[in-house]
């Protein structure tokens, strides 16, 4: 079950992997400027993770075959 549209604070919230995130890239942007993704990896004891974006619209099966880019914790959103 993906949470409401809940900040991802180190302390708060941790995600796990394959939880459905949405980058958010600048404050005030728009909805339509979000990233959807799925979390990757997350290194531990960081305020980053590693999420996988753009995967030719394989989220059900090949998502894990593509490269995750590290992003703050921060930066994300729960869902899409």
């Amino acid at each position: 079950m993906i949470a409401p549209q809940y900040r991802l604070y180190n302390y708060v919230l941790n995600p796990n992997i394959g939880d459905e995130v949405q980058y958010i890239p600048f404050e005030n942007c728009d909805e339509d400027q979000y990233e959807k993704g799925k979390v990757k990896s997350m290194p531990e004891d960081t305020d980053y993770v590693f999420v996988v974006y753009h995967c030719n619209e394989e989220w059900d099966t090949g998502w894990q075959n593509y490269t995750g880019q590290r992003t703050r914790k921060s930066d994300l959103i729960y869902g899409w």
